[in-house]
């Protein structure tokens, strides 16, 4: 095993990749298992281009079929604390933020969209967890996140 440890876009994410097969890497990322398909490889020093690896769902989460065109709701953690105090809504996977429907001060109901999370080329719906008023978002459209990472603030 081999541990890696990046920063992109000033986002830390720490790397395990446990083992390498001819089809495919199973890796860690921030402690979350990824398996990920090896579609293509090709050598750089022959300047050929390269396809990219195109991660699968996270091992825990094989038995969920997603579709790209079809987003999933996926409820982020919530009762965690936010910077300035409070509880919000986190990230529940590393990912980036494609969409944002929901401004501060606007009321928003529970199950309302309000935001939209890409991770492993899914969509998933980040929805309030309860009825009441945007406080603070913390992130907007192109955000990379982590993992549990404050997404926004519903009191």
């Amino acid at each position: 095993m081999r541990q890696y440890n990046f920063s992109i876009n000033n986002n830390s994410y720490e790397v395990v990749i446990k083992q390498v097969t001819e089809e495919d890497i199973t890796t860690l990322v921030n402690g979350a298992e990824y398996v990920v398909r090896i579609q293509d490889i090709k050598d750089l020093s022959k300047n050929s281009s390269v396809s990219p690896f195109k991660p699968t769902v996270p091992v825990a989460q094989t038995s969920r079929e997603t579709a790209v065109s079809q987003p999933t709701p996926a409820a982020g953690k919530t009762g965690a604390q936010t910077p300035g105090g409070g509880e919000g809504i986190c990230s529940p996977m590393p990912g980036q933020i494609i969409g944002v429907f929901v401004s501060k001060g606007e009321k928003v109901l529970a199950g309302q969209k309000v935001l939209i999370l890409e991770a492993m080329k899914l969509e998933n719906i980040i929805t309030a967890d309860k009825e009441g008023t945007v406080l603070n978002i913390f992130v907007k459209e192109g955000d990379i996140v982590n993992q549990n990472q404050p997404l926004l603030v519903i009191g």
